[in-house]
């Protein structure tokens, strides 16, 4: 594929063309498909971000920072679930390196087994009883390179397993929860850290369930919109830049991107300043993510831009290769664009149950007219 560099004010070196030329020979491994993701650059040992776009159709790339994960450290994973540290320390800096949880029940006994490389273990009791005390048993555990191993609390810790896990700085970890509950607690968290992912320049709110970005260029309202909404009852997901995620059943979820819980939920309003919508609202009018259903694109009413009048034609919104309803707005003065928005939504809803407004008043129209036609025709016979 030949690469066309598009970078706005940055000069592109040899070396940061390799690193994106790498990136974009990953990418096209990862999918065909995929259309728009991240990229870090650096340039004088100060990070700057700018859009990386790849179209593998128009052989295109610009630039932007880094959409999905090669490993993530276990300290950080387990920040989020109750679990205890009770051998391994020294390999608590461990990558996970996918998010396949194993369960070793035949590996343990001696079978060689091609699946759970590189996976996380989680031992259940019976698999703890068939092994006992055994150091072989235990061995064979590390054939498979766990990034660390998951024990019931309600278990003796076997010494040969506490061995084996010092011997290859393996973390062994004990939970609260049941095996199911543990794997799924962790799966959960995974899925979402090695996600292919992008950023979108707009603001997330949940209107009436549907998860709406409003997106446009800057000064054209989408804040003070996004706030008359949240007054309006509906809840703010994040302002200004929407994190999105793509799951394994294709779905994507939109959140912020703040790295602390006291930045969440902060606007800013052009002529009052930085609003805490959490603490004027509470937790009625925000919520921490929201799948994605509907992009609203709102631009200057006279910008020459053609408008849709009867809502049969739906454009669609691609991000990372799936197609979103877009809706675009003209924006004039006096316009209650919130409303709209509540319109939008609502409409979304009826789709969802079968009930098409748009295309059941085109059928409609169409046979009265036919009849109409057909009237003045025996009229004119007579």
């Amino acid at each position: 594929m030949e690469k066309n560099f598009i970078l706005k004010d940055v000069q592109i070196t040899p070396i940061t063309k390799e690193r994106i030329e790498k990136k974009i020979d990953k990418l096209e491994k990862l999918s065909s498909q995929i259309l728009v993701s991240n990229f870090l650059l650096e340039k004088d040992n100060s990070r700057f971000i700018a859009e990386l776009k790849i179209n593998l159709k128009h052989k295109t790339v610009m630039a932007k920072k880094e959409s999905y994960k090669m490993g993530v450290a276990i300290n950080e994973v387990f920040k989020k679930i109750p679990l205890e540290l009770i051998a391994g320390k020294a390999g608590i800096d461990n990558e996970i390196k996918n998010d396949f949880i194993y369960f070793p029940e035949l590996l343990i006994t001696g079978i060689s087994v091609t699946s759970g490389m590189d996976s996380i273990q989680i031992l259940t009791i019976d698999a703890l009883d068939f092994a006992g005390d055994n150091l072989d048993n235990f061995k064979n555990l590390t054939k498979t390179s766990p990034p660390c191993i998951i024990i019931p609390h309600d278990y003796s810790s076997p010494k040969a397993l506490i061995n084996i896990c010092e011997e290859h700085r393996i973390p062994l970890l004990v939970t609260h929860l049941t095996p199911i509950d543990t794997r799924n607690r962790i799966e959960y968290i995974l899925e979402r850290e090695f996600a292919l992912s992008t950023h979108i320049h707009g603001t997330l709110i949940d209107v009436f369930g549907m998860g709406v970005i409003i997106q446009g260029q800057s000064g054209v309202g989408k804040t003070e919109w996004a706030l008359d909404l949240v007054f309006r009852g509906h809840r703010l997901v994040t302002d200004d830049v929407v994190k999105v995620i793509k799951l394994r059943d294709g779905r994507l979820v939109g959140e912020g991107i703040e790295e602390s819980k006291k930045l969440k939920y902060h606007i800013e309003i052009r002529g009052i300043g930085i609003l805490d919508l959490q603490s004027m609202f509470g937790m009625r009018g925000v919520r921490e993510r929201k799948a994605l259903e509907l992009i609203v694109t709102l631009y200057e009413g006279r910008c020459e831009t053609l408008t849709e009048i009867t809502g049969i034609e739906t454009r669609k919104y691609n991000i990372l290769g799936v197609e979103l309803p877009e809706i675009r707005i003209p924006v004039t003065f006096g316009k209650n664009i919130s409303s709209l928005i509540e319109g939008i939504a609502l409409n979304k809803l009826l789709k969802l149950s079968g009930i098409d407004s748009a295309k059941k008043f085109d059928k409609e129209l169409i046979k009265v007219m036919k009849t109409h036609k057909k009237g003045k025709t025996e009229d004119i016979r007579q």
